[in-house]
Parts: C-alpha cells; sequence; structure tokens
C-alpha cells in the first residue's frame, strides 16, 4: 500500500526535482494528490478549512521533519510587500532517500503518478489559478478562507 506521508517528497522529487513556490501552493498539491489521485484511506494529511482553504497542521510539521532531516530544503525570501514566501526544493539527501526507500517499492508507482499529474497540472499555474479551482471543486474548504476569489 502506498503511503502518503511521503507524498511531499514526492512532489518535490517529480518533474525533473523542479521546487514548488510558497507553503500555500505545496499545501494545494499534497491536498489534490490526496483527493483527486489516491485512495483517502492511504494514511494521508488530515485537512481542515483554513485561511486559504484546505491546511493541514500535521502537514506542515511533516514538512519541518524533512527540513530537519535534512531531505528538502525551505528558502525563505521577503516579498516586496514584506511577507515572506517560503520555496521549497529536495536536497541531495533527500533524493537519496527518495531513490532507496521510495523508488524501490513497486507500491510507491501511484504515489509518484499522483504527484507527477498534480504538479504537472497545477505547480507552473499562477497561485490565484490554483486556489480558484480548489475553492470551486472543493467549496467546503473554502468556508474559512480570508480570500475572495
Amino acid at each position: 500500500m502506498t503511503n502518503a506521508k511521503f507524498l511531499p517528497l514526492a512532489l518535490l522529487y517529480v518533474d525533473g526535482g523542479r521546487q514548488v513556490d510558497g507553503i500555500t501552493r505545496l499545501q494545494k498539491l499534497v491536498f489534490l494528490a490526496q483527493q483527486e489521485k489516491l485512495d483517502e484511506y492511504e494514511n494521508g494529511y488530515d485537512f481542515a478549512p483554513y485561511k486559504y482553504g484546505p491546511y493541514s497542521e500535521e502537514l506542515t510539521h511533516a514538512l519541518e521533519i524533512f527540513e530537519d532531516r535534512g531531505y528538502i530544503n525551505k528558502n525563505v525570501e521577503t516579498t516586496r510587500n514584506g511577507n515572506e514566501k517560503y520555496t521549497y526544493s529536495l536536497t541531495d539527501e533527500g533524493r537519496k532517500i527518495v531513490k532507496k526507500g521510495l523508488l524501490g517499492g513497486g507500491g510507491n508507482k501511484r504515489l509518484f503518478e499522483a504527484a507527477e499529474e498534480v504538479k504537472d497540472a497545477h505547480n507552473r499555474e499562477p497561485i490565484e489559478r490554483v486556489l480558484r479551482y480548489v475553492y470551486n471543486k472543493y467549496p467546503s474548504f473554502a468556508e474559512q478562507s480570508e480570500l475572495d476569489i
């Protein structure tokens, strides 16, 4: 069985290792992969409605653990309006872990297919378009949104 807890690593690995810009985007990519590509019974992350749509505190914690272990790099930059923007990418160690652990098992094929499809569809889109898609398709997760999209 696929373990969706490794989905963030798979998302950062596919598409030639292209980075993911922003925690909001990474949260939505994981959410969409779980909702649209993987069964809900696969030990995934729990999401709840929040300021910018579906949010998983558990996923945020997992990203911190992956960063502490040296699997992912979180780059922080300050935007023109003074906000912090995070950019996520796999480290060399993270790529090794993915190749050794995740790519080795046939049960993870669906995980990588889901990651590839969702990242291909939504990683290069403007974040507003990603949010509009999520809000329209999953309106119950947009109930607490601070955005008018």
